[in-house]
């Protein structure tokens, strides 16, 4: 038993310090965009390598090998003054891989399409409020719930905090959408019996956004000094995770399967 515990130990590893070394060459290859003077977007497939041991061994390894492979990247392909917080932010991402593939069952047969309904209407539900919101701030501005929804506050820009809180929850309705209608256009064009894909899509979206929110306010507080608005930064950051993240999930639900095949 003991030796078998190793042995799985000693493949863990070696997987591994793969993974990390074939993302660390694809990193070579990311496209940096900057945006306002800094570098806002960076477009990367390293992720569909780097984020598979999260998935594989959990939340604690995701969060190690997310971490140095960062800070390898960096060394190896090195774009300005070496952050922590940045490091910290993609070991926080791939711990939020690890546990929520763990949540998700993501490596078993066992995933109820009862819960996929129940994150639908919620997300929905949160979309038509962000929606209602807008309509009633553009078109009853002065009604007492306008006025309520003003007493959030501005920003130093002059932008209501509400405006921010709106955007965010019709851009999560936008989101599960789109995860809707690509879940749907998957299984029609594959046999994706275990629902691995949509369970996949869930995990890495969640996580990528979070951390990407993250990202964005460092940046525009450390290394952005124009007077350039959070919403014009944010959204092609957010529209890019979103797409970067669709073609992850694809690359690593066909990586995860033909390594099932190879260890038959």
């Amino acid at each position: 038993m003991l030796e078998k515990n190793k042995s799985y130990d000693t493949q863990k590893l070696v997987l591994t310090g793969l993974f990390i070394a074939v993302a660390v060459v694809m990193s070579l290859f990311d496209i940096p965009v900057p945006i306002g003077g800094a570098i806002g977007l960076r477009i990367s497939l390293s992720g569909i390598i780097s984020k598979i041991p999260a998935v594989l061994f959990g939340p604690i390894w995701g969060a190690m090998v997310s971490g140095v492979t960062d800070v390898l990247c960096h060394f190896a392909k090195p774009e300005g003054a070496f952050n922590i917080f940045f490091t910290l932010t993609s070991a926080l991402g791939g711990f939020m891989v690890g546990g929520l593939a763990r949540a998700f069952k993501v490596n078993s047969f066992d995933f109820k399409d009862k819960f996929f309904k129940i994150f639908a209407v919620t997300t929905s539900i949160i979309g038509a409020v962000g929606f209602v919101n807008m309509g009633i701030l553009s078109f009853v501005p002065h009604c007492a719930y306008s006025e309520f929804l003003k007493s959030f506050g501005t920003t130093k820009a002059g932008v209501l905090i509400i405006d921010y809180i709106n955007f965010t929850f019709v851009a999560v309705f936008v989101i599960t959408a789109v995860i809707c209608l690509i879940n749907i256009c998957y299984k029609k064009l594959s046999h994706d019996t275990n629902g691995r894909f949509i369970k996949l899509l869930l995990t890495l979206l969640i996580s990528n956004v979070i951390v990407t929110t993250i990202n964005s306010f460092i940046i525009l507080k450390m290394y952005i000094t124009s007077d350039i608005a959070l919403l014009v930064f944010y959204i092609p950051r957010l529209a890019e995770e979103v797409i970067v993240t669709c073609i992850q999930t694809a690359g690593m639900t066909y990586l995860l399967k033909l390594m099932e095949k190879i260890r038959k």
